[in-house]
């Protein structure tokens, strides 16, 4: 019967005697990458690892010796090993993590490598496959369609792998269980707003609505019109919205509560449904869009319309990008950092440590761009 050795969460069978150097160094590779170990930390002694796994010296220094080649650790003559870095370089290889998102690509995007998500908005997955490569990590973006079949049993061959980690979802749990027993399959829940979804990293669309709206009464803006993308319960939507009322209120400054109405109450997003919008929005200065993709149809209203943006009409966005599609010309809007988001997806699959968190919250930021930028916001004074 095969002995079972436990090291650091990693649970394995002992087989071949020449498997034993690839298991170690798996295990240690992927502490390494979850921050177990700090640049410049020591690691623990050959004496210490031995202990850990019930193993011999042999396996371990073969281990050791291939992390010092791939860059990882670094010996220091009669002192012992150090972490050198936890990015060695893209040639070395940890495992497999797959991405599932649905076929959707967000309006506004200028890539289809987008994909929607509920509380960050659009996301690139091209952006996470950089940073899994930049930490050995490779990436199998998949997605799902009205049949499933085939997405199903590509999971199934990626769980079979003695490197798979787990799943990165953009979609919730009652979608996912329909491709994966999510019961054995490790998920971390990326911008989804269902609550039942855990480990899950979200966004704030909360603050993000009421940052922009203090950035506008900032410059001077007292009439602000919301345009959300969204139905009016959607959970992001209702958060958008009150973050938005109370930014309002706390300035003393009232809501136009009918243009949000309309706005929720649309079926189709185009021309004609975004010119009604503007005609109740008509006391507006400023508008704050839902989406890159809403705040894009604004702009091409406007331009029929003859309305000069930002001279007669100044805008915001949920999310930072590009006033037209076509053009270079970008909008005020809320970003996250992504490098962290990503990161912490990561880790929450490689740490087991980590894995009871349930919800983790980032807050956004302002993308600003200077002027003279066509997404410059015109200082008003006060009356105008």
């Amino acid at each position: 019967m095969s002995k079972t050795h436990t090291f650091y969460g990693s649970t394995w069978k002992r087989g071949r005697r020449g498997e034993l150097p690839r298991q170690i160094y798996s295990a240690l590779v992927r502490e390494i990458v979850a921050g177990r170990w700090s640049e410049g930390e020591r690691l623990p002694s050959y004496g210490q690892l031995a202990s850990e796994t019930g193993l011999s010296r042999t396996p371990i220094e073969s281990a050791l010796i291939q992390l010092e080649e791939d860059g990882y650790i670094k010996r220091v003559s009669k002192k012992g090993l150090f972490l050198k870095t936890k990015h060695p370089g893209r040639h070395v290889s940890v495992g497999t993590v797959a991405v599932i998102a649905d076929t959707r690509i967000p309006a506004g995007s200028r890539t289809n490598q987008a994909r929607a998500t509920d509380s960050f908005g659009a996301f690139n997955i091209d952006e996470l496959r950089e940073e899994a490569e930049g930490i050995g990590l490779r990436v199998m973006p998949l997605s799902i369609s009205d049949t499933n079949t085939e997405v199903a049993s590509r999971l199934e061959a990626l769980r079979a792998e003695p490197d798979f980690h787990g799943i990165i979802s953009l979609i919730p749990r009652s979608r996912l269980k329909e491709l994966v027993d999510t019961a054995v399959t490790p998920a971390v829940y990326l911008g989804v707003e269902d609550l039942s979804c855990s480990p899950c990293v979200v966004g704030n669309p909360y603050r993000a609505a009421v940052l922009l709206t203090e950035f506008l009464i900032q410059h001077g803006h007292r009439q602000i019109g919301f345009f959300p993308d969204g139905a009016p319960k959607c959970t992001v939507t209702e958060a958008m919205l009150c973050g938005h009322r109370n930014a309002m209120e706390e300035a003393g400054l009232p809501c136009n509560e009918t243009m949000m109405t309309l706005a929720t109450q649309i079926q189709h997003v185009d021309v004609a449904a975004v010119k009604g919008l503007l005609d109740a929005s008509a006391p507006c200065t400023a508008i704050i869009g839902g989406s890159i993709g809403i705040t894009q149809k604004i702009v091409e209203t406007a331009d029929l319309l003859g309305m000069s943006i930002p001279d007669q009409l100044s805008l915001c966005s949920m999310q930072a990008g590009w006033l037209r599609p076509t053009v270079n010309e970008p909008v005020i809007g809320i970003r996250y950092d992504w490098h962290k988001v990503i990161t912490t997806c990561f880790e929450l699959l490689l740490n087991d440590d980590k894995k009871h968190l349930s919800r983790l919250v980032f807050n956004p930021e302002i993308a600003e761009f200077p002027p003279p930028s066509v997404a410059s916001i015109p200082k008003l004074t006060e009356g105008e």
